[in-house]
């Protein structure tokens, strides 16, 4: 398994990604977004991390960087149904620890379905805590720690 470190994606690849995932999520993406609108909207702001296996996409994570806040939201974490249990979340998560570490960001946050419980634990078993409710969603936030010399740290 092959996690990249973020990078950004050009519109018809994250078009690509959408529809390859679209299955993943519960509900599908299809359900409540146009694909290709939502592919040109991440393809200018958020970055990417793409996971492979044999040379396949098997899980990818879309996130938006902010620097001033100091935070990061992630829109999208899907794993195709056939990967998942297997730790692609979790090193996925981890890079985006890293990421937030090398960046001195200290925040990580997300919204996910109340009825989504394969997620929500998920989200929870990592370290997540519910923020905010949001309706049909609950928002979520990581707080990663600082370490003596003041940097953030996750471990």
């Amino acid at each position: 398994m092959i996690v990249s470190d973020i990078l950004r994606l050009t519109q018809q690849e994250v078009a690509n990604v959408l529809h390859m995932f679209d299955k993943a999520f519960s509900p599908m993406l299809s359900s409540e977004i146009d694909l290709d609108s939502y592919a040109r909207k991440l393809s200018k702001r958020a970055s990417f991390i793409i996971v492979t296996l044999g040379g396949h996409f098997i899980g990818f994570t879309a996130c938006y960087v902010n620097l001033e806040q100091s935070k990061i939201y992630v829109p999208l974490i899907g794993v195709l149904p056939q990967n998942q249990r297997i730790g692609v979340g979790r090193q996925m998560l981890d890079t985006l620890k890293k990421v937030c570490c090398n960046n001195s960001i200290n925040i990580i946050m997300l919204e996910v379905y109340k009825n989504n419980h394969k997620a929500y634990s998920f989200y929870i078993k990592n370290g997540f805590v519910k923020a905010e409710d949001r309706g049909e969603k609950w928002l979520m936030s990581l707080q990663l720690g600082t370490n003596k010399t003041g940097n953030v740290s996750y471990e």
